[in-house]
């Protein structure tokens, strides 16, 4: 059975998104700031355009998209689903939205690179777990010697794995880590047992342990990042960036909407099974992972501002494992809206 949504993408479309991203950074584009309008006389109509990334990132978001329509300021809500964060950036550059789901990392760097809208909340957090069959696993050190199936060498996962088990202690060079097999393919032979011990986001997590009992978790890479960098909060994943032309004309519309969003995760996290629904019906995640995944999906929402110390912190990790992952430098303060 395919529990998860495809994520395909039309080769055109992603085309033309590299090059308005070319042409956007070879030009040092971005936003300029609009005078705010007068006090006096009703803001002209303006259809705000919001890009919900499918899959476990655009979970918090489905109660905004079926209640949001209007804010105030004389403005109108619509949004559009892409299935990749390649996708995103391309309707970024052309102008098409003006509010996007991003990796947090993927928004900082094409914001530094003049690219990019800046960061208007936080809206989904860490959500990585470590599972296997082998019982003697208690930390890092304990998969010396032993092959951790993951995905995506270079990408977030791989670089959270190494710098926590090498602050761990652990000897990297003598972890095995094995990224043969995409992520839906490794939940399924972890499910199948095929696979002892994979590292894995959710909904992919829940998935193997909903099929496989015998695949325990073993480590919450979350609680090794508070523990590791003493910090209350998780690391930060997924960025909602916005136009700041939007936030600064209309700033009434702009408090409504991070309320709105607020206001979907708190009822997807107390509402599983609804939101689960209502995911699948967006087209977003099909219902029984979503169902499975949302207690640990890392959905809470902090604005900007609060979220500021923890993606800075993030983004330096990530800067010091490999600068391109961030643009070569950490965005400056405009990056955070107020």
């Amino acid at each position: 059975m395919n529990f998860f949504t495809r994520l395909d993408s039309p080769g055109k479309r992603i085309a033309a998104g590299f090059f308005f991203v070319l042409t956007a950074l070879s030009l040092g584009a971005r936003p300029r700031a609009e005078t705010p309008p007068e006090a006096a006389g009703p803001l002209p109509p303006l259809t705000l355009t919001i890009g919900i990334l499918r899959g476990p990132s655009g979970l918090g978001a489905v109660k905004m998209m079926e209640d949001l329509k209007t804010l105030p300021d004389n403005v109108e809500v619509s949004y559009v689903l892409l299935p990749s964060p390649v996708e995103m950036i391309a309707r970024i550059s052309s102008g098409e939205v003006q509010g996007a789901l991003l990796p947090l990392n993927t928004a900082a760097k094409l914001y530094t690179a003049g690219g990019g809208y800046p960061l208007a909340a936080v809206p989904g957090w860490g959500n990585l777990f470590l599972l296997s069959r082998d019982s003697s696993i208690a930390g890092f050190r304990d998969l010396e010697g032993k092959t951790v199936h993951t995905t995506g060498a270079g990408a977030t996962p791989d670089y959270l794995f190494r710098y926590l088990a090498r602050a761990s202690g652990a000897d990297i060079n003598r972890i095995n880590l094995d990224y043969s097999f995409p992520v839906t393919q490794l939940a399924q032979l972890a499910a199948a047992g095929r696979v002892n011990t994979a590292l894995v986001p959710q909904p992919y997590a829940a998935v193997i342990q909903a099929a496989s009992a015998d695949m325990v978790l073993r480590l919450d890479i979350q609680e090794q990042w508070r523990r590791t960098r003493g910090t209350e909060y998780t690391y930060p994943m997924t960025a909602f960036t916005l136009s700041g032309d939007f936030a600064q004309s209309r700033p009434a519309a702009y408090r409504a909407l991070l309320e709105a969003y607020d206001q979907s995760i708190t009822w997807v996290t107390s509402h599983p099974e609804e939101a689960a629904a209502l995911a699948e019906a967006h087209e977003i995640i099909a219902a029984g992972p979503a169902r499975l995944a949302i207690p640990q999906s890392g959905l809470f929402f902090l604005t900007a501002q609060q979220a500021k110390q923890p993606a800075e912190d993030f983004l330096a990790v990530l800067l010091q494992m490999d600068p391109d992952s961030v643009g070569d430098r950490l965005p400056d303060d405009s990056f955070y809206l107020p």
